[in-house]
């Protein structure tokens, strides 16, 4: 069962994101011991199950992808801060502001492809190939969410 046995670069991908929480719970002075001992965990599943696998210079590439995982990951959560924040401003401030929405909207989707490929990359490392991302094309997407959002307003005409 892969709940059971997750793969590597999934396992990096939760500690590196465990470990912004964790400096996010020491900014605001709140616990963070929870996430911490998840860390742990991760770091010695990952130790015993999977490091004994790969020889020296495998580890050095894995620690390089993981920094650059860490590097992405930070960014998202920059920028989903900075969404969060915009989305409180005024209709007339956001519409000011519409150019730097734009560009965090286009540029989560690349930052989130950009984590997908560094998972795959520490996983082949691994001889672990396995699809972590499966998105609609976009003209399926798009059709998708137009009928959605018909849907929507239908009820809302309804009701």
């Amino acid at each position: 069962m892969l709940l059971l046995r997750p793969s590597p670069g999934v396992c990096v991908d939760r500690q590196v994101i465990l470990r912004l929480k964790i400096d996010e719970a020491v900014r605001r002075k709140v616990e963070s011991g929870h996430f911490a001992k998840e860390d742990q965990a991760l770091q010695v599943y990952l130790q015993e199950e999977w490091f004994p696998s790969i020889n020296h210079s495998q580890r050095n590439e894995f620690d390089l992808h993981s920094r650059e995982l860490s590097k992405v990951n930070r960014a998202l959560w920059d920028l989903e801060d900075e969404i969060r924040s915009l989305k409180s401003l005024s209709p007339d401030e956001r519409e000011q502001e519409s150019k730097r929405i734009v560009a965090i909207a286009f540029a989560i989707p690349e930052l989130n492809d950009e984590r997908a490929r560094l998972v795959a990359k520490i996983n082949a490392l691994f001889k672990v190939i396995a699809q972590e991302k499966l998105y609609l094309t976009a003209p399926k997407a798009t059709r998708r969410k137009k009928q959605r959002l018909k849907t929507k307003m239908e009820t809302k005409v309804q009701g």
